[in-house]
C-alpha cells in the first residue's frame, strides 16, 4: 500500500492526488494491526479521519511548497472545500466516538491539540508545525500499543 501511494503520488500529484487521505489510511492501518478484529472498522475510520485531519492541516501549512513544486492535493483545494473537509472529519469523529469509547479522551485531546496548533499556524515554522502536528496524534496510538 505504501509503495502504491508513493507511485501514485509521483505520477498524479502534478494533476491531482488526495495524498492526505492516503496517508491517513496508512497511519491508521499501522496502528490497527494491534487491534482485535471485531470493531476494527470503526477504529480504522475514526483514526483515519483523525490522521487525515493532521495531514490536511499540515498540507495547508505547506501549500506554498506544493505550489512551488506544482503539486495538487486536497489541501490545495479552495477554502470552502477545506472547511467542508474539516467539518466532515469532525462529523465522522463525533459519530464514531461512542463506538470506540476507550479512545474518547485521547481523540478529543488530539483534536484539541490540533485545533490549537492550527490557530497558531502563522507563528510557527513549517518544519516545527509538522512535527508538532504529528506529536498531537501520539496519545491514541500509544494507548493502543500499550493496552491492546
Amino acid at each position: 500500500f505504501c509503495l502504491s501511494y508513493t507511485l501514485l503520488n509521483q505520477w498524479l500529484s502534478r494533476y491531482w492526488f488526495p495524498k492526505e487521505a492516503f496517508v491517513g489510511i496508512i497511519f491508521s492501518a499501522g496502528v490497527l494491526v494491534f487491534f482485535p478484529l471485531e470493531g476494527s472498522l470503526s477504529y480504522c475510520i475514526l483514526l483515519s479521519s483523525l490522521f487525515f485531519l493532521n495531514c490536511l492541516i499540515v498540507g495547508i501549512k505547506e501549500r506554498s511548497i506544493d505550489e512551488a513544486l506544482g503539486d495538487h492535493s486536497l489541501s490545495s483545494a479552495g477554502k470552502l472545500y477545506r472547511v467542508l473537509m474539516l467539518a466532515a472529519c469532525l462529523a465522522v469523529n463525533w459519530r464514531l466516538l461512542p463506538m470506540c469509547q476507550e479512545l474518547i479522551p485521547l481523540v478529543c485531546f488530539s483534536w484539541l491539540c490540533l485545533s490549537s496548533l492550527y490557530l497558531q499556524r502563522k507563528k510557527i515554522t513549517v518544519e516545527t508545525y509538522g512535527v508538532a502536528a504529528d506529536g498531537c496524534l501520539l496519545p491514541a496510538p500509544v494507548f493502543v500499543l500499550l493496552f491492546n
